[in-house]
Order: C-alpha cells, then sequence, then structure tokens
C-alpha cells in the first residue's frame, strides 16, 4: 500500500494512474472520479490534495498553519511550502527533521492546494513512478507496472466504448469514510432500462473481490455471459469480517474456539464486532451503488459465496428477508445452534461442499440436517474430490442452474 493503514482492510490503494487533465484516476484498475483535474508541470503530474485525502481516507492526516500544509502519513509529518520543493520531514519517533526535494514544487490554485505525484509518493515516501504518455503513475511495488495491459484497459475505458465485461468499480462508503472496491461482469446481453439478473458474491477469509472470477478459471464469467446474469463480485472491507456473522461456523477453526458466553462465544473485542457490524453494511450498500447505476430485477437477485463467504451468504440472507430470490453458500456456514434458521423463510439454498474440504463435510451434513429439521428449504451439492477453495467452481453449472429454476 502506499500509506500505511490504521485498520486492516481486505483492499487498501496501492496503484495510482492518472492523466492530466482527466477527472478519472485508477486505483490500481478500479475508477474514481476526482473533484479536481491533474495538472501537468515540469514532468510530473499534480494532484490536488483534496484528492488525495479522499482516496487515503481515513488514514491521511493534515492541517494547515501560517501558509504551510502539514501532512502526517506513515508515522511522518511532512511540512510544504507554497511553490517550494524542499519539503521538512520529520519521523514521530524522532524529533530532528530532514530535508527532501520533490524537485517540482508544490502549490496553491484556485484556492487548492496541488502535490506532484513523483516528487511526493518517490523522493519524498520512496514509491516506484512510472511515466508512459499520457499516463502517470506511483506505485509501492514495481510488480504493478505493466504497462502494456495497464494502458491500454485505460484507455478502453477512457474511450467510453466499453459496455460490456468486466469493470472494476468504487464507491465511497460514508460510515468508514472509505473508498469501497468492487468488481462485475456485465453480459454483452444487457441493456439499459431492462432489468437484469444478479448474483452477488462473496469471497474468503484470505482473498478478495477478484477471487471469484479468478479461481473460477473464467467460468463465472463464460456462465454469466450464457444466461444473461450481472455478476456483483463484494469486497469484504475489513479482514476476517464474516460480513457481520459474529458466532462459530459449522466446521472450521473458530468452531473450536469458543470460549465466550453466548452472546459473545468468540469473546470479539468492541473493535471486532464494529468492524464487522460496518462490514455487514457495507455489503448491502455495495448493492444499493449497483442497483442505482444498473438495471437490476428486484426479484432475481442471487448470492452466493465460499468459506467466510458461505458463513456470509447465510448470515446476510437472514438478516434481509425476501431480498435474495436464492443462495448457494459452499465451504463455510453458520452454526445452527447460534443462527436464527427461520429467519431464512422459504428462501432455497443450496450448499455446495467437497468431499475432500479439510474443514471437514461431515460438518456441513450435521447443520444441513439441522437447517432441514427447522424448515428450511435446503439441499446439499457434493463435489467429489473438491477442497474447501475450489469445489465451488466444479460445482458452477448446477448452481445456475438451480439460480435458473427460482
Amino acid at each position: 500500500m502506499l500509506i500505511q493503514t490504521k485498520a486492516q482492510y481486505y483492499s487498501s490503494v496501492g496503484t495510482i494512474y492518472c492523466k492530466p487533465g482527466c477527472y478519472t484516476a485508477f486505483l490500481g484498475r478500479h475508477t474514481w472520479q476526482l473533484t479536481h483535474a491533474p495538472r501537468e508541470a515540469s514532468g510530473d503530474c499534480m494532484l490536488s490534495h483534496a484528492d488525495l485525502e479522499t482516496i487515503f481516507s481515513p488514514d491521511w492526516s493534515w492541517r494547515e498553519e501560517e501558509g504551510k500544509l502539514f501532512i502526517i502519513v506513515n508515522d511522518l509529518e511532512i511540512q510544504i511550502g507554497d511553490k517550494e520543493s524542499l519539503v521538512s520531514v520529520r519521523s514521530k519517533d524522532k524529533p530532528e527533521t530532514c530535508q527532501k526535494d520533490m524537485k517540482t514544487p508544490a502549490g496553491r490554485f484556485d484556492g487548492e492546494w496541488f502535490l506532484p505525484m513523483k516528487g511526493f509518493f518517490k523522493e519524498v515516501l520512496g514509491n516506484h513512478f512510472a511515466y508512459s504518455d499520457p499516463y502517470y503513475m506511483i506505485s509501492d511495488t514495481l510488480e504493478e507496472i505493466d504497462r502494456k495491459k495497464a494502458w491500454l484497459y485505460m484507455d478502453i475505458i477512457l474511450s467510453g466504448r466499453k459496455t460490456y465485461g468486466d469493470f472494476y468499480e468504487t464507491f465511497w462508503y460514508e460510515e468508514t469514510q472509505r473508498i469501497v472496491p468492487y468488481r462485475l461482469y456485465i453480459p454483452t446481453t444487457y441493456r439499459e432500462g431492462t432489468p437484469s439478473k444478479l448474483i452477488v458474491g462473496l469471497h474468503g477469509a484470505n482473498s478478495d473481490h477478484n477471487a471469484i472470477f479468478e479461481r473460477s478459471n473464467g467460468k463465472l464469467a463464460r456462465l454469466a455471459e450464457e444466461r444473461g446474469y450481472i455478476i456483483l463480485a463484494v469486497n469484504g472491507l475489513y479482514y476476517r469480517s464474516f460480513y457481520g456473522y459474529c458466532y462459530p461456523t459449522s466446521g472450521g477453526v473458530n468452531s473450536r474456539n469458543i470460549k465466550g458466553n453466548e452472546e459473545n462465544p468468540l469473546m470479539l473485542t468492541d473493535v471486532q464486532l464494529k468492524e464487522r457490524w460496518l462490514s455487514q453494511n457495507c455489503i448491502m450498500a455495495t448493492i444499493d451503488t449497483v442497483m442505482k447505476n444498473y438495471a437490476i430485477d428486484k426479484e432475481k437477485i442471487f448470492m452466493m459465496g465460499n468459506s467466510m463467504g458461505g458463513a456470509g451468504t447465510i448470515w446476510l440472507a437472514g438478516q434481509n428477508p425476501g431480498m435474495f430470490r436464492a443462495i448457494s453458500p459452499s465451504g463455510g456456514n453458520v452454526s445452527p445452534r447460534y443462527f436464527q434458521v427461520e429467519s431464512l423463510g422459504d428462501t432455497p439454498v443450496l450448499f455446495v461442499v467437497g468431499t475432500e474440504d479439510d474443514f471437514g463435510a461431515y460438518h456441513q451434513d450435521d447443520a444441513a440436517e439441522e437447517f432441514v429439521k427447522r424448515g428450511s428449504n435446503y439441499t446439499m451439492c457434493y463435489v467429489g474430490g473438491g477442497n474447501h477453495s475450489f469445489a465451488w467452481s466444479y460445482a458452477l453449472n448446477q448452481v445456475f442452474d438451480f439460480f435458473d429454476k427460482q
């Protein structure tokens, strides 16, 4: 990441691409709309301080004193003057200051501070910089510098001619004051104004919103294209947030970590409880954002997810009765001991599990029995030889068939 974060997120900004005069910036591949157009100056690209504060919120602190701008990031206090390239840098733990040269002066334009991308992020913070006309890039790693692939993608997006396929988008999540990414697949059959079916995908604990596309080796997008679904891959926001579920799972590591009382069996801290609640709300805010931007059939919204995403799928369906036409969790499940099974109503559930799932398919057998006993419309789908991470991808045909029938 370019800026250290106080919390552990599933996605942080590690790369920024921008084009002078263009209000669309790319955070990695994800688009974000700037409030001020970047400016070109002395072989560098000037980004407004207001936009940088938003991009790195809530971890970018600053103040202004006597015409100087003070930025606090990465445990450093950086003092910047108007029309000056030399900046003073002081570490949080050391009283002495040192000077670094941004090469290109910072400055005010129309009352707004602008900072040089290369000067600030490379010369002061030690990140990487690249330029290929007309794009400027800063990154925390050289691995992100794939000019041909990235530049071609940005050209296509900025042309406005891409209307189907993969889209990497973002939205502002007010409750955490943070930009949240998500990924979409839009089929070629989609037409504005004509409601489309939507599948919401939840990733597992050790991945991010790209995982459901990458681990299916393209099959998820191919089936979505063939059957006319939009795919929304959401981001879990905080690490191991379980999309709001705060109880032991049915099998898995935390099913053996029950040390607290019935209300808080995992002994989650107040911070962890809040992060899980914020993550749950973030998923619903992501869905709301997509429904505002695309024509979605409210009667044909489905959800699927693996591992942590499996437990999250059942939890969110229970928290939002009637919202999802059907769900297909896999690999991870809530515990019927703590989850109110009746909250699912008659929502059809297809639970996918691999016979070689390390967390034990038999745990899911026990859970299924209890779900059915308590009135859930619950069906098991077994994948012979399937493991914890990939069994769901081998059953995608069955999952789409299941959704199609609803």
